[in-house]
């Protein structure tokens, strides 16, 4: 693709001028994105990835194999059915209309679709040396009234199509794609045998990876050895049509297949997994005393299931109760594990992930949930980590009632749901070890709820950090508090027990009697070895905690215990700030958004930089102030200052704030040596946030940024643009200059990505999309349109000379539109991002669709554009 895009992608459609001033070995580059220095015209025809005439359905899924900037997209349209697509690194193959054989193509839900790559370069097979970057795509569709054992009705089915790469230049054979799909799930003759949702356990996956129903959260693109694929399905053995059974299964994939090397991979036989039952069945007619979630966590080999157990009396079904609800009498509910031997094509006995051994036919219940991040299955927040983190052992984190009671409803004070880690075997599935973090209270209800943990690994994987939120009997009062631990990880040897390598749960706020934590988060930017820590020992955790008379963030730097002999972590509390009260709510019980509030490393010593809209007005005055403030926390070059533009009237709303950064050093540093050689901190950290505009009549906002740059100077001295003293400058304007944007058409990030030293960032505003980038041009760090140095040009935007504004010119940063005209564009508001995965540098081919009717039919049609790494 070089300097510019290819047919399937958007050509740029704004006039650019000025030379191309990148820095040798340096991504940016104002004339790659999103195009090169040419004019093209407005009406330039552009072609799209969805047939015209079709109506897109939204349910778009994009999968990049690692950083190859390989990727596979797919979509449906209402009556066609499934549409793939092959991205290359350069460009789209033409769209292939999948057809379902016995079923309706029209009934392909695309959010069930999922995309597994094959790397098994480097390898001694030919075979496998053939199948490398080769891919299969799962996707469930109604069949047809059509079984072999009579007419039964339409069922959901699952379905798979080969993508063979050496054949994706060659239209005639569909670009590589299998066109006619083949059917994966046995066909059978009984009702309501819907497959009702599917996944894949592969060691080609990066990190902990989560499926449930139409939904799913998974990054590919590791050295792939194996694949298994399940599913969850309805079932009817026990004789009783009216209550539907529910079972996985699974089939694997031999990448040595026998046969020609061109031919698609076909699975094995069907299996059905079977369950750890606990006194009850899971076959013949008592199949329904055991039953299967459609909530799975794979990781490489490795499928953990929640499964509900029940025969006490012979009454009815288990129920799959959700955590912290009433249970009927019996209900045992466990996490159980299947290892699978991915080479082997053999899975391992289901093993139970439990802290007790329960029995079905009691009337005692168990209750386990993975976590759940604010009730979200899917959210960001993950609790499984292991090998692909370099870890000897799998570790997993849940909420967990075990033995508890006769008709529990959580929080009976003298048996609550806990905290559990648990150490599995990643070859067998065997769990290690479990214990539980948290101290149980029998004089206080203080159960922990799923949806209330968070946990985070350390740059260099040698620990985890647990946190939560729990109940807290110490004086008049139950309070509400913030508790943490700290879990040693194995890395190699024998290792001591997990016992003595975690300790109790510590509280970190101090309890005041009436004043719960409302809120906390980790510091931004942590991730194994991507991620920044100035001290890989320490790690910064806030809370909100408020009372009558203010709003209160706080901080504790944790600094783990990593000696041979762990005995407890140590930890400084500090009040970071006050606010009038009610200024900081924050936004669910764990502060997911950023709400009002974000921090991210520091650069020495565990230190941070935080962010945080303020009420620039004492407490009593009337009206409000709301402004952007940083602080530092270093003692001697650290502060608090006022970073947005300082004019009174021009206030920032409440919203999430978003820091973007790029790394100061290698992407794998040394994480084997010494403390100092393990420091590892960012070289840019920009901020961005909305700021009332001096040029809407409504008063709309613009979005802004500043570049925080951790060089060694005072605080105050190390922003771009700047604000220290009589050198202040406004923040860099990013939007569009001009107009009025009203709440409904305000500026909203929708993805930003870096490599190296560079930072690209997408964004929406009055129906548009555009792009803007950062980054260093002969060294000096800049926008990549700047009216000052003369790089850039626009005439088909806005002027950009600036306005007087309190004084001061204001310079307008003009943006890329990235979505053409003619303006204004119809945009519908659906947009993905999608990036490189299981990297650290995610700029290079990072992809951003978008839908827009182009034909004027009322039809949308999908649209995108690729960042070039040329």
């Amino acid at each position: 693709m070089g300097v510019r895009f290819s047919k399937f992608i958007l050509p740029a459609i704004l006039a650019v001028a000025g030379p191309a001033l990148a820095a040798p070995g340096d991504i940016f580059d104002p004339s790659r994105f999103p195009g090169k220095s040419e004019t093209v015209d407005f009406s330039e025809k552009v072609t799209t990835l969805s047939p015209a005439g079709k109506d897109f359905r939204q349910n778009l899924h994009c999968t990049f194999n690692g950083s190859t900037g390989r990727a596979i997209v797919s979509y449906t349209t209402l009556t066609e059915g499934l549409w793939v697509h092959y991205f290359n690194g350069t460009t789209f193959t033409a769209g292939v209309n999948i057809v379902i054989p016995d079923g309706k193509k029209s009934s392909v839900i695309g959010d069930r679709v999922v995309h597994a790559f094959i790397n098994s370069g480097c390898n001694a097979s030919d075979a496998l040396e053939n199948r490398d970057g080769d891919a299969l795509i799962f996707l469930t569709a109604v069949d047809n009234d059509s079984d072999d054992g009579g007419p039964d009705g339409e069922n959901r089915a699952l379905y798979q199509v080969y993508f063979d790469k050496s054949y994706y230049g060659t239209p005639s054979l569909d670009y590589g794609f299998t066109r006619i799909a083949t059917r994966v799930s046995l066909e059978r003759d009984g009702f309501d045998e819907n497959v009702i949702c599917h996944g894949i356990a592969t060691d080609g996956l990066i990190g902990e990876a989560r499926w449930l129903n139409y939904q799913y959260r998974y990054s590919y693109g590791d050295v792939t050895t194996g694949l298994a694929l399940f599913w969850l399905q309805g079932e009817n053995i026990d004789g009783d049509e009216a209550v539907e059974d529910l079972a996985a299964r699974y089939v694997m994939y031999d990448f040595n297949q026998a046969g020609p090397a061109a031919a698609p991979l076909l699975p094995n036989a069907e299996t059905r997994v079977s369950t750890v039952t606990f006194g009850a069945s899971d076959s013949g007619i008592y199949a329904d005393q055991t039953r299967v979630e459609a909530r799975f966590v794979s990781y490489n080999n490795l499928l953990i299931m929640r499964v509900a157990a029940d025969c006490y009396g012979l009454g009815p079904e288990p129920e799959l109760w959700d955590y912290n609800a009433p249970m009927d009498n019996g209900d045992d509910i466990t996490l159980q594990c299947i290892a699978f031997d991915l080479k082997a094509r053999t899975a391992g006995a289901t093993q139970a992930l439990t802290a007790a051994t329960p029995f079905a036919g009691d009337d005692i219940e168990n209750n386990v949930m993975f976590l759940r991040q604010d009730s979200s299955f899917l959210a960001d927040g993950r609790g499984m980590y292991g090998s692909d983190e370099g870890l000897c052992r799998a570790m997993l984190v849940v909420a967990e009632l075990s033995e508890g009671q006769a008709n529990p409803t959580f929080g009976v004070n003298a048996k609550n749901g806990r905290l559990a880690c648990i150490e599995i075997n990643e070859t067998t599935g065997v769990q290690l070890e479990h214990e539980f973090l948290d101290t149980e209270d029998a004089t206080i209800s203080d159960g922990v709820a799923s949806t209330q943990v968070d946990v985070a690994l350390a740059r260099n994987g040698d620990w985890l950090c647990v946190a939560w939120l729990k109940d807290q009997k110490s004086g008049a009062t139950v309070d509400r508090a913030l508790w943490f631990s700290e879990i040693l990880t194995v890395r190699s040897g024998t290792p001591k027990s997990l016992a003595k390598r975690r300790n109790a749960g510590i509280a970190v706020n101090l309890d005041v009697d009436g004043t719960d934590v409302k809120w906390f988060c980790f510091q931004d930017g942590l991730g194994y070895i991507t991620g920044a820590q100035g001290d890989p020992a320490v790690l910064n955790l806030f809370w909100e905690q408020s009372d009558s008379t203010a709003d209160q963030i706080w901080r504790a730097a944790i600094t783990a215990d990593l000696s041979a002999d762990p005995t407890t972590p140590t930890f400084s509390r500090t009040l970071l700030e006050s606010f009038r009260g009610g200024n900081q709510p924050g936004m669910g019980r764990i502060n997911l958004e950023r709400w009002n509030f974000n921090a991210i490393d520091g650069s020495d010593g565990g230190h941070v930089t935080a962010f945080y809209i303020k009420d620039a007005l004492a407490p009593g005055s009337p009206g409000n102030q709301y402004h952007m403030w940083a602080e530092r926390t270093t003692a001697t070059k650290g502060g608090t200052f006022q970073i947005d533009s300082r004019v009174p009237a021009l206030q920032t709303p409440p919203q999430g704030i978003i820091l973007s950064h790029t790394r100061a050093g290698t992407t794998h540093a040394d994480i084997g040596g010494s403390k100092g050689k393990r420091q590892h901190s960012f070289m840019h950290v920009n901020v961005y946030f909305l700021e009332q505009r001096p040029d809407a009549p409504t008063m709309g906002e613009g979005l802004m940024t500043r570049d925080w740059q951790p060089t060694g100077e005072a605080f105050d001295k190390s922003f771009s643009p700047s604000i220290w003293g009589s050198k202040f400058a406004v923040p860099f304007r990013l939007d569009p200059p001009g107009g009025a944007p009203t709440p409904e058409t305000r500026p909203e990030i929708r993805g930003w990505a870096r490599e190296s030293h560079t930072v690209g960032l997408w964004f929406s505003e009055f129906g548009g999309y555009h792009y803007q980038e950062y980054g260093s041009a002969k060294a000096t760090w800049k926008w990549m349109t700047t009216h000052p140095s003369g790089l850039i040009s626009a005439p088909l935007w806005l002027d950009d000379t600036g306005v007087p504004f309190s004084g001061r010119p204001r310079v307008y940063y003009t943006p890329r539109y990235i979505n053409p005209g003619p303006p204004p564009p119809f945009v519908n508001p659906m947009s993905q991002f999608y990036t490189a995965q299981g990297t650290g540098d995610t700029l290079s081919r990072a992809a951003f669709f978008w839908i827009k009717d182009t034909e004027g039919d009322g039809l949308p049609r999908l649209q995108a554009r690729v960042r070039d790494d040329k």
